[in-house]
């Protein structure tokens, strides 16, 4: 059964800080939207300029976010430390628990994607690592066609793109649907 989630049925918490929420998470609870497997939550957040996160805690979870736009200073309780800014990726292992807070310094608004996935254990060593997303795309048709940077490809090609921001995706309208398969992997170089 595949459900759908439509945009305006996300939880909007705080204009100020996080945009909307698709699980229960924060102060917002619904019975029937606490996880999907081992993803616990996935966040759309913005941060003003001079706001801050308050000290908040992570227990039994990985969070990995996205910075899209902007950074922020961040730090926790076990002395470790960071500024992520656009096109970098932060990832946060919080183990037995974590407080963690947040402050933008800058002079644009922090925007971002945050994922959280339970541990397995909640023993699990607590971490912290922060990299430039350095990422490798791989799109492959099974079927039909689709334009990608102006190049038509069709069943059985791929496209391979390295290092490019985004990638322009057009449709090849021959009357059926265009099925891809997308794969987005670090650089061979890039390690967490």
């Amino acid at each position: 059964m595949i459900r759908i989630v439509p945009a305006q049925a996300r939880h909007l918490e705080d204009p100020d800080w996080l945009k909307n929420m698709l699980f229960s998470f924060s102060n917002y609870y619904g019975p029937d939207n606490n996880q999907f497997g081992s993803l616990r939550s996935f966040n759309d957040g913005s941060v003003q300029p001079g706001r801050c996160l308050s000290t908040h805690p992570h227990s039994e979870m990985e969070i990995i976010s996205v910075v899209l736009d902007g950074e922020i200073s961040q730090e926790e309780n076990m002395g470790n430390r960071g500024a992520p800014g656009k096109g970098e990726v932060q990832c946060i292992t919080a183990g037995t628990g974590i407080l963690h807070s947040g402050l933008n310094r800058g002079k644009e608004a922090l925007n971002s994607a945050r994922c959280g996935f339970y541990l397995p254990e909640a023993a699990v060593k607590i971490a912290y690592s922060q990299k430039k997303k350095d990422s490798r795309i791989s799109v492959y048709m099974p079927a039909n066609e689709l334009c990608i940077n102006g190049q038509r490809i069709g069943k059985g090609d791929q496209a391979r793109s390295d290092l490019e921001q985004e990638i322009p995706m057009d449709p090849v309208f021959s009357g059926m649907p265009a099925e891809l398969s997308l794969s987005i992997f670090p650089s061979k170089e890039q390690k967490f």
